[in-house]
């Protein structure tokens, strides 16, 4: 008897076979966190990227971004990602920017005896150990930056330097989409996942949709090449005190 699991494979391969290069499944939450998953046929990569958190790179003076990846792997078989796929959505937690495991997440916890975290590595919202910082080095772990997102407040919340948590930074600088191979292969020649400065929200839906790929009207422009993140120095006001985040404490307590 064929299953769903054995459509949705029998769908992916049709795909494929048509010429996809990609297949984008619905908007889902992994540890509280608004993702996408990616299938990149022709890669073999599967990736879990940040509906709402980006990064930041320059080419020729201009300002692009691209979706956060929290996530990527290799696969062999469409049955061993869709497998994949279903261990992350349920099971997975972020920590530094990074899904892990359940396995490898509670090692780096237990980790923290033997290499603690700084005073200046701990979540300036819940608290929490984190190496993940705003634009302006401010400690912001990724699910409280999310939630924060998602109340419409998206300045600092210690020095309100103004729309800076969609952006992700961390102490170490580093970045799944600049230091892996395999994502500059795939992203450097995907448009889609170059977005213009003033486009901070959600992809454009006709970029995330898992409908029938539409050819295009128009010729595509030159992709845009890779290069370094742009890190933002700002001078917090010099006579303002840092602000306290209670009242963000007591608006998660409501969500």
């Amino acid at each position: 008897m064929t299953t769903d699991f054995d459509k949705l494979i029998a769908v992916l391969e049709k795909r494929k076979s048509k010429g996809s290069d990609e297949y984008h499944f619905r908007p889902c939450s992994v540890d509280g966190v608004f993702c996408y998953v990616v299938l990149y046929f022709k890669f073999s990569v599967l990736t879990v990227e940040s509906v709402h958190i980006v990064c930041k790179f320059s080419s020729e003076g201009q300002p692009y971004q691209q979706p956060y990846v929290l996530y990527y792997r290799k696969y062999k078989t469409f049955k061993d990602a869709l497998e994949l796929i279903q261990k992350i959505t349920t099971n997975y937690k972020i920590l530094n920017g990074d899904l892990e495991s359940p396995e490898n997440y509670d090692e780096l916890k237990l980790e923290e005896c033997v290499i603690p975290y700084s005073e200046n590595e701990r979540c300036s919202v819940c608290f929490e150990n984190t190496t993940d910082t705003t634009i302006c080095d401010h400690p912001i772990c990724f699910n409280c930056r999310e939630k924060c997102i998602l109340k419409k407040q998206i300045n600092c919340p210690i020095c309100r330097n103004a729309n800076v948590l969609q952006f992700y930074n961390n102490t170490l600088q580093l970045f799944n989409n600049r230091d892996s191979t395999e994502l500059h292969r795939i992203f450097v020649n995907n448009p889609y996942k170059y977005l213009a400065p003033d486009d901070v929200d959600m992809p454009d839906d006709a970029s995330v949709s898992s409908s029938e790929d539409e050819e295009e009207d128009e010729e595509e422009d030159e992709p845009i090449p890779v290069q370094e993140p742009i890190h933002i120095d700002v001078d917090p006001p010099i006579n303002e005190a840092i602000v306290l985040v209670n009242d963000i404490m007591n608006d998660f307590d409501q969500i």
